[in-house]
């Protein structure tokens, strides 16, 4: 199901800026949404259909990382923001932040990388959110 919100001035005819809709976890939340009908302004598209879990997304976004290696070097660089990205992703799962950190601290190199290296460790990442779902069940 979608939804369709359009955010708009505040009042009839305010010198306000137009207040802009923010959509953050499946929530709508500033308060100043109009029916569509009577608002010139932002529209925005909210996707109601569930969302896939934080694991479930981690292991995917994993998985196409994995999908993307090849033998060799790596640059150092996108091995840290991929491990940032996934940081972010999983920041409510004290046990992934831990050994994330963890991998954040010890990636070797200084510029680049190896690509069995990273593979090998994304492989135990996968591991690890295997054992959080299990333990959530």
């Amino acid at each position: 199901m979608l939804v369709v919100v359009e955010a708009g001035p505040v009042g009839p005819a305010s010198s306000r800026p137009n207040p802009f809709a923010r959509c953050a976890d499946r929530t709508v939340s500033n308060g100043m949404f109009r029916p569509p009908a009577a608002v010139n302004g932002l529209t925005m598209t909210i996707s109601t259909a569930p969302m896939a879990s934080d694991l479930e997304s981690a292991q995917a976004l994993i998985d196409s990382w994995m999908a993307q290696l090849s033998s060799g070097l790596m640059s150092r660089r996108i091995v840290v923001d991929q491990l940032l990205d996934l940081r972010n992703l999983l920041n409510h799962e004290r046990g992934a932040l831990a050994t994330i950190d963890d991998l954040l601290a010890n990636v070797p190199g200084i510029t680049v990388v190896e690509a069995d290296w990273w593979n090998e460790e994304l492989l135990r990442l996968q591991k690890m959110i295997d054992l959080i779902e299990r333990n959530r069940r």
